[in-house]
């Protein structure tokens, strides 16, 4: 008996010949040497959902912050709430409705520099919040510089904009949510727009559409910052909503004179590529990449970045822990697979807080939880294939090294018991028979053997696992007893 390894996340190749290896909703987590896993990698379930608080509204979910005090906020279509540490939501004010936005969708983004949070939505308008009275306020600047943004940050008592369609940045007064017409510099290196702002270890990173600039704080009189001399960035930004920041490093998806669709993260001042070559080709045949939304967020060790393509209805995460790709999924009325529910996450509270780009709903993301708020998750893993020289192979049985037993409250009189379905493919992963179910996954039925046999004969076989029931469960790898026959 053979053992099927499952050492990387997803993978599913332009041609079925080299790779198929599905991976949704499963994280792959690598197991420390000294414990002697079975294995080396194990795949557990993403978290879930759970409610926090109610929304006032439905609406579009826009963004949500917290303050460098510790107060949560978001913005659901054009309204922008307040919510404490028991999911109250306390509406603040209301953004301005700019056409052609109507009704809203395009991401905000909120920075405070301690006194005053700063809310952009990529128009001409702006606005405050003032962090001790919460009064909500329009930016009226009389100087003329600020004209909106598309992305707003804060560093060293500078808050920062970028002019939206420019290749212009400029800065608010230290300390201030106040301007002086002096207080703007270009990217200079090329003529392409800003898309995008981000700082990032203190200094200031400005995406172009092409290419990009950093910049550090100088103290000049002029403009207090300048240009990083001797560094060039030879990529630029494809999505100006897609850059997201997770632990020292900038992440997006790229864009450059050769091409674009590549996502890339910051490397002290270089750019590198965390894309697999199978995850570019697939993103280079979506209608459009320009419309993608990130979000980072770290949990039981892992660090994520998380990139959502609503046109393409497609969402895929990053682990930064093990360099690995899956994709998530949610699960709508009708049973169909959408993208990801959450789309802008923060911690808050004590917890990893998620915003419903659909409606705007607040969840935890739950590691304790098995559902997106009550619905169920699907899993899916695909594994290599197996194939030997081509030789004609018979699959006497195929055992699924899979965690049972362990949901309460469940056993297989149940009127839909839980359930591990195997689809199996004979032409390389083209085309999969009819999926075959085995219960013994239910309360009590702990280490259960999860095994098929009668599995006919292929010179090219591609297993797939799936399951979507309520409950713990892991998987780690597979078994297979062969039998070659030659040619």
């Amino acid at each position: 008996m053979s053992k099927i390894s499952l050492l990387s996340g997803a993978y599913q190749s332009r041609n079925t010949i080299a790779s198929v290896e599905t991976c949704i909703n499963l994280i792959p987590e690598i197991n420390p040497d000294e414990i002697k896993s079975p294995e080396p990698v194990t795949h557990f379930p993403r978290p879930g959902l759970t409610n926090f608080g109610n929304a006032i509204t439905v609406g579009p979910g826009r963004g949500v912050f917290i303050s460098s005090r510790g107060q949560l906020f978001s913005v659901i279509g054009q309204t922008v709430y307040f919510i404490n540490s028991v999911g109250v939501y306390f509406t603040i004010g209301q953004l301005l409705l700019t056409p052609p936005l109507a009704p809203p969708t395009t991401p905000v983004s909120f920075t405070d520099n301690g006194q005053t949070i700063v809310i952009v939505d990529g128009t001409v308008n702006g606005y405050t919040i003032n962090m001790v009275t919460f009064a909500f306020a329009i930016i009226v600047d009389p100087t003329g510089l600020f004209v909106g943004a598309t992305r707003a940050d804060y560093a060293d008592t500078f808050t920062a904009f970028n002019a939206p369609g420019t290749n212009e940045w400029y800065i608010t007064l230290s300390g201030q949510i106040a301007f002086n017409i002096l207080n703007q510099a270009n990217k200079t290196s090329s003529p392409d727009p800003i898309q995008t702002i981000g700082f990032n270890l203190r200094q200031m990173w400005l995406l172009g559409l092409l290419r990009s600039e950093v910049w550090y704080l100088s103290g000049a009189a002029d403009f207090p910052y300048e240009e990083f001399p001797q560094t060039f960035i030879p990529y630029g930004c494809a999505a100006p909503y897609s850059l997201a920041q997770a632990d020292d490093k900038l992440f997006w998806i790229s864009r450059n004179p050769q091409g674009q669709c590549i996502a890339v993260r910051t490397d002290g001042y270089a750019v590198v590529a965390i894309s697999t070559r199978a995850l570019e080709y697939e993103w280079s045949n979506y209608a459009t990449v320009a419309d993608c939304v990130s979000y980072s967020y770290q949990q039981a060790g892992h660090t994520y970045v998380v990139f959502h393509f609503p046109t393409a209805n497609t969402s895929w995460a990053y682990d930064l822990s093990t360099k690995q790709w899956h994709r998530r999924t949610s699960i709508d009325a009708n049973g169909n697979q959408n993208r990801e529910l959450v789309a802008f996450s923060v911690f808050a509270y004590g917890d990893n807080i998620g915003q419903d780009w659909a409606t705007g709903q607040l969840y935890i993301i739950d590691q304790n939880n098995y559902t997106d708020n009550g619905v169920t998750i699907y899993f899916e893993r695909s594994f290599p294939h197996v194939i030997d020289e081509m030789e004609e192979l018979t699959a006497v049985h195929f055992i699924a090294d899979f965690e049972t037993g362990e949901m309460p409250n469940t056993g297989e009189g149940d009127p839909i018991p839980p359930q591990l379905g195997l689809a199996i493919s004979r032409d390389g992963g083209v085309t999969y028979g009819n999926t075959r179910w085995k219960q013994k996954v239910s309360a009590g039925h702990d280490r259960s053997m999860m095994r098929w046999r009668g599995l006919g004969m292929s010179r090219d076989f591609v297993f797939k696992l799936m399951w979507s029931y309520a409950g713990k469960s892991a998987l780690q790898g597979a078994f297979i007893d062969i039998v070659e026959h030659g040619a």
